[in-house]
């Protein structure tokens, strides 16, 4: 179910059918993730050759198993979803898969981009902080937009995924006849998207992302390590792991971050996976801060496939790529 996020937002319902289809389709992008004995809920059986060519190049494939296929193979697995959403709750009953799923509620109240904005801003100092504004109505929006001062900022769905729900602006004077114009796409983000949060668009320098799941006792175990690559839009463009990959000083700080973040998840009855975000950026100053975390999910990363390779081929530095998403 990768469209987890953009279906905590209205259960999906007013996200254009294409985009909602386009996020399904990155099922496959998953499978490295996989160890070999796993198996991949998939819509359709992979093409022919496809798993002999894998084993040709020295890679173990998980198995391919259809939702139809997995009630008699799959029974007694664990099952892992993207994410806990309403789907994946009904597809661990059809394939008979143990299953431990947190509240649905608290899934959605935690993967809000205003859980991850006010988790940074506990563990930030007071002029690195990045101010966030939630927008949940059109009201908020036209008075925010009213007397925001011209300059570049993002609007981001309150669920966003893979560079889906970013709109990138720059706040037009007062009397731009364009301002209507960007009046009428932030209007249409927040209706699909449950609100919006807007930030300002920073100059990012490098970004670095981290995987993680916190258990049920609140023990988080030792987040997985890479290095984010996304286009100029936002868009996951691919992830880059291996030795040294990641500097010792980030590290550091993103492996206290995932403990901070565990526990706050923890305190809010979530257990599972989670993965986050960080980015350096420089202001007009020419000070250089780093973001962290800058996302926020409840759930798997498309980050993960890298981290599955790196596990087959641990000597190796591992670059996973994919065309990017862009459609908001």
């Amino acid at each position: 179910n990768a469209g987890f996020d953009l279906t905590l937002a209205h259960g999906g319902g007013k996200v254009p059918a294409a985009i909602l289809s386009a996020a399904r389709q990155l099922e496959w992008d998953l499978w490295p993730a996989l160890h070999p004995r796993d198996a991949l809920l998939v819509s359709c059986p992979p093409p022919r050759g496809f798993c002999e060519g894998l084993r040709a190049l020295g890679i173990e494939p998980p198995r391919f198993v259809t939702r139809r296929e997995a009630g008699a193979t799959c029974a007694g697995f664990r099952f892992t979803p993207f994410g806990w959403n309403a789907e994946a709750l009904r597809c661990a009953e059809d394939v008979l898969a143990q299953a431990d799923a947190p509240d649905a509620e608290v899934v959605r109240r935690v993967n809000a981009r205003e859980f991850c904005a006010m988790l940074e801003s506990r563990g930030a100092s007071a002029d690195a902080a990045t101010p966030v504004t939630v927008l949940r109505t059109v009201r908020e929006l036209d008075r925010w937009l009213a007397a925001a001062p011209p300059g570049r900022q993002v609007a981001k769905g309150r669920h966003g995924f893979a560079g889906i729900a970013q709109v990138r602006f720059t706040v037009p004077a007062d009397d731009a006849p364009s301002r209507g114009g960007l009046r009428n796409r932030l209007r249409r983000l927040l209706a699909r998207h449950d609100g919006i949060c807007v930030e300002p668009w920073h100059d990012i320098r490098e970004e670095w992302g981290a995987l993680a799941r916190v258990a049920r006792d609140g023990r988080t175990a030792a987040p997985r390590l890479h290095r984010l690559l996304t286009t100029s839009g936002g868009g996951f463009a691919g992830a880059l792991a291996g030795p040294e990959v990641v500097p010792g000083a980030v590290a550091g700080l993103l492996r206290a971050s995932a403990a901070r973040i565990g526990h706050a998840l923890h305190a809010e009855r979530y257990h599972g996976p989670f993965a986050f975000d960080a980015y350096g950026h420089r202001r007009m100053g020419g000070e250089e801060y780093l973001r962290m975390p800058s996302d926020l999910n409840v759930r798997l990363s498309m980050a993960a496939p890298v981290h599955g390779l790196r596990a087959r081929m641990p000597d190796r530095t591992i670059l996973f790529a994919q065309f990017p998403a862009t459609q908001a």
